[in-house]
């Protein structure tokens, strides 16, 4: 049996070798530092933003006021507690045609007349009278009123106030029509004729 010696020096030399070599070889990446660390980082997400409150107004309620009728105009009969009313028109100015009223007319003053007419129902107001003319009135753009001119004459014929002198004791059906003469001064500007009995509701014509 062959018995090899070793060189003690060569066995040094290769431990050393061999251990150069195994320093050298790793990973051909970069070097992680040490300590670093290996746990994956965990990012908060945002909070998701609220969503925005939506306030439903509720829905306006529907009106349920009736309207106000509208004003009676000229022409149309209304009905009163001493029977039906109805004024047909309104004239202003107007010249007289009666030479009486035109000399005992107010100076400065002009006629304004409206026809009218009465119905009786057959009743009678407190006073036991029917329909009166004092009851009727022009109404101007300033709220202000006129009553009737004159008892005896007119502007216009027929005067209302000779025929409603016939209902001064009321019969049911009985009607009269006629003018009705009013003294107003210069340009005034006649919005309504009212017929107001006393203790009454009075009732409106619209004229403009």
């Amino acid at each position: 049996m062959m018995i090899r010696h070793t060189n003690p020096r060569l066995t040094a030399l290769a431990a050393a070798l061999g251990l150069f070599a195994v320093a050298g070889c790793g990973s051909d990446g970069e070097p992680q530092s040490a300590g670093a660390s290996t746990t994956p980082s965990v990012s908060a997400s945002p909070s998701p933003s609220p969503s925005p409150t939506v306030s439903l107004s509720p829905s306006p309620a529907a009106s349920t006021s009736t309207p106000a009728p509208a004003e009676p105009k000229l022409g149309q009969k209304q009905t009163t507690d001493l029977g039906d009313v109805t004024v047909y028109s309104v004239k202003f100015p107007v010249q007289a045609q009666d030479d009486v009223a035109s000399r005992i007319r107010t100076k400065g003053m002009q006629f304004a007349v409206a026809d009218i007419k009465a119905c009786s129902n057959g009743t009678t107001d407190g006073d036991g009278y029917g329909f009166s003319i004092s009851d009727f009135q022009l109404v101007d753009t300033d709220s202000r009123t006129y009553t009737f001119w004159n008892v005896q004459v007119g502007a216009r014929s027929p005067n209302l106030v000779d025929s409603l002198s016939a209902l001064a004791t009321p019969r049911a059906g009985a009607c009269k029509r006629g003018w009705l003469t009013f003294e107003l001064p210069p340009k005034t500007r006649i919005v309504s004729v009212e017929f107001a009995p006393s203790g009454g509701l009075p009732l409106t014509w619209k004229v403009r």
